[in-house]
Parts: C-alpha cells; sequence; structure tokens
C-alpha cells in the first residue's frame, strides 16, 4: 500500500489491536508494572553525527501525522480515533545523546523500566567498547518490523539532507466495523477478567 499525502487534520478509527495494546498499557501501569515497550539496539563502529540525526529524526517526525497523535473519543457511542492535528513539528521523534555509561546492558533495563512519553525515542550512548543508537519504541504503535522500517526511514533522510517532509498516511485499508457495544463487551470480558485477578 502506497502512502498518500496528509494537508490537514488526521482522524483514523482505532482497530481492536489498538485497543488491546491501551488497555494494555493502563492495566500495566496502575499495577506498577512498566509499559509494553521495545528496544532495538543498533552497534556502531563510530559516532554518528548528532546534528544529522537529528535532523533526520525531525523531518521523518513531520512526516508520520500518528507520531503526534492522541486517542481521542467524539461522541458517547462512537468508536475511539487517533487523531493527529497540524502543525506538525519535529518534537515526536526525539534523539537524546546520553554520553558514557557504565553498562549497556544496565542503561537498556532503565530503558525498559521508565515510561516512554513519545512513540518512537532514539537514544545515543556510549561505553567502554562501542556506540550504541538505541530505538525505543511503544507496542501501541509499533512493532519489531516497524521499529526497523523507522530506522530505515531515519537512515534515509539521514542520507538526504535535501529530502523534505512530506506527511503521509498509510492507514488507507478500510477498516472493519467496530461492532455493537456488547460484543465489544463479550470479547474484552476475558482478558479484562484475566488481569484483574
Amino acid at each position: 500500500m502506497e502512502p498518500v499525502g496528509v494537508s490537514g487534520a488526521v482522524c483514523a478509527p482505532l482497530t481492536g489491536c489498538d485497543a488491546y495494546f491501551l488497555a494494555l498499557e493502563e492495566l500495566m501501569g496502575s499495577a506498577g508494572q512498566g509499559a509494553p515497550v521495545g528496544l532495538t539496539v543498533l552497534e556502531l563502529e563510530s559516532a554518528p553525527c548528532l546534528d544529522t540525526l537529528a535532523d533526520a529524526a525531525r523531518r521523518v517526525s513531520m512526516s508520520h501525522p500518528l507520531l503526534h497523535a492522541r486517542v481521542e473519543r467524539r461522541g458517547w457511542m462512537r468508536p475511539a480515533c487517533w487523531v493527529s492535528e497540524p502543525p506538525w513539528d519535529g518534537c515526536a521523534l526525539p534523539v537524546l545523546a546520553h554520553g558514557v555509561v557504565e553498562s549497556m546492558d544496565g542503561f537498556c533495563e532503565e530503558l525498559l523500566a521508565t515510561d516512554a512519553e513519545h512513540f518512537f525515542e532514539l537514544h545515543l550512548v556510549e561505553s567502554e567498547e562501542q556506540f550504541a543508537l538505541i530505538a525505543r519504541w511503544r507496542h501501541v504503535l509499533f512493532d519489531g518490523r516497524g521499529a526497523e522500517l523507522m530506522l530505515r526511514e531515519i537512515a534515509a533522510f539521514a542520507a538526504d539532507p535535501e529530502r523534505p517532509a512530506r506527511p503521509v498516511a498509510s492507514w488507507g485499508e478500510p477498516m472493519n466495523s467496530a461492532g455493537t457495544l456488547f460484543s465489544n463487551w463479550r470479547q474484552a470480558r476475558p482478558f479484562l477478567s484475566r488481569w484483574n485477578e
């Protein structure tokens, strides 16, 4: 599916998977169990140019409106939607330089144990042996393959400093009906019962 350009506000309905991960985030957070986040660690031979990386991340951030989205329900009986309104800026995909860390594994454990403010973040760290670029991503929008594709997108923007940001949508597939309130409750009940035990 080829992404299409976006010029105005975005409103995309939540899928069942989206609702599942948002519910999981809320349940895990309320129980003090962290959040469903993942890390992708790239070991580097040398430190990348921070300015080039930050500029590429800024343009990628401006190109993907869902990185700026929030969940909103527009009406009591209407399904929840991802809502993202322009202007989109470069702050949704931060690049954070941490310098030298004692242990790469310890740093990764710390990233997994703390809340992720953004859907996708880049952390540049170094230890005595190596440099690493660590992408932290929230499962509500990304899986491992999606995180790899986002890193490729950032690399493509970094390789072409003249490439402009272009907001795109990739959710053009028709959505299934949200179903009735009762059928949705019946499907969610086993999950909620299991987590509330």
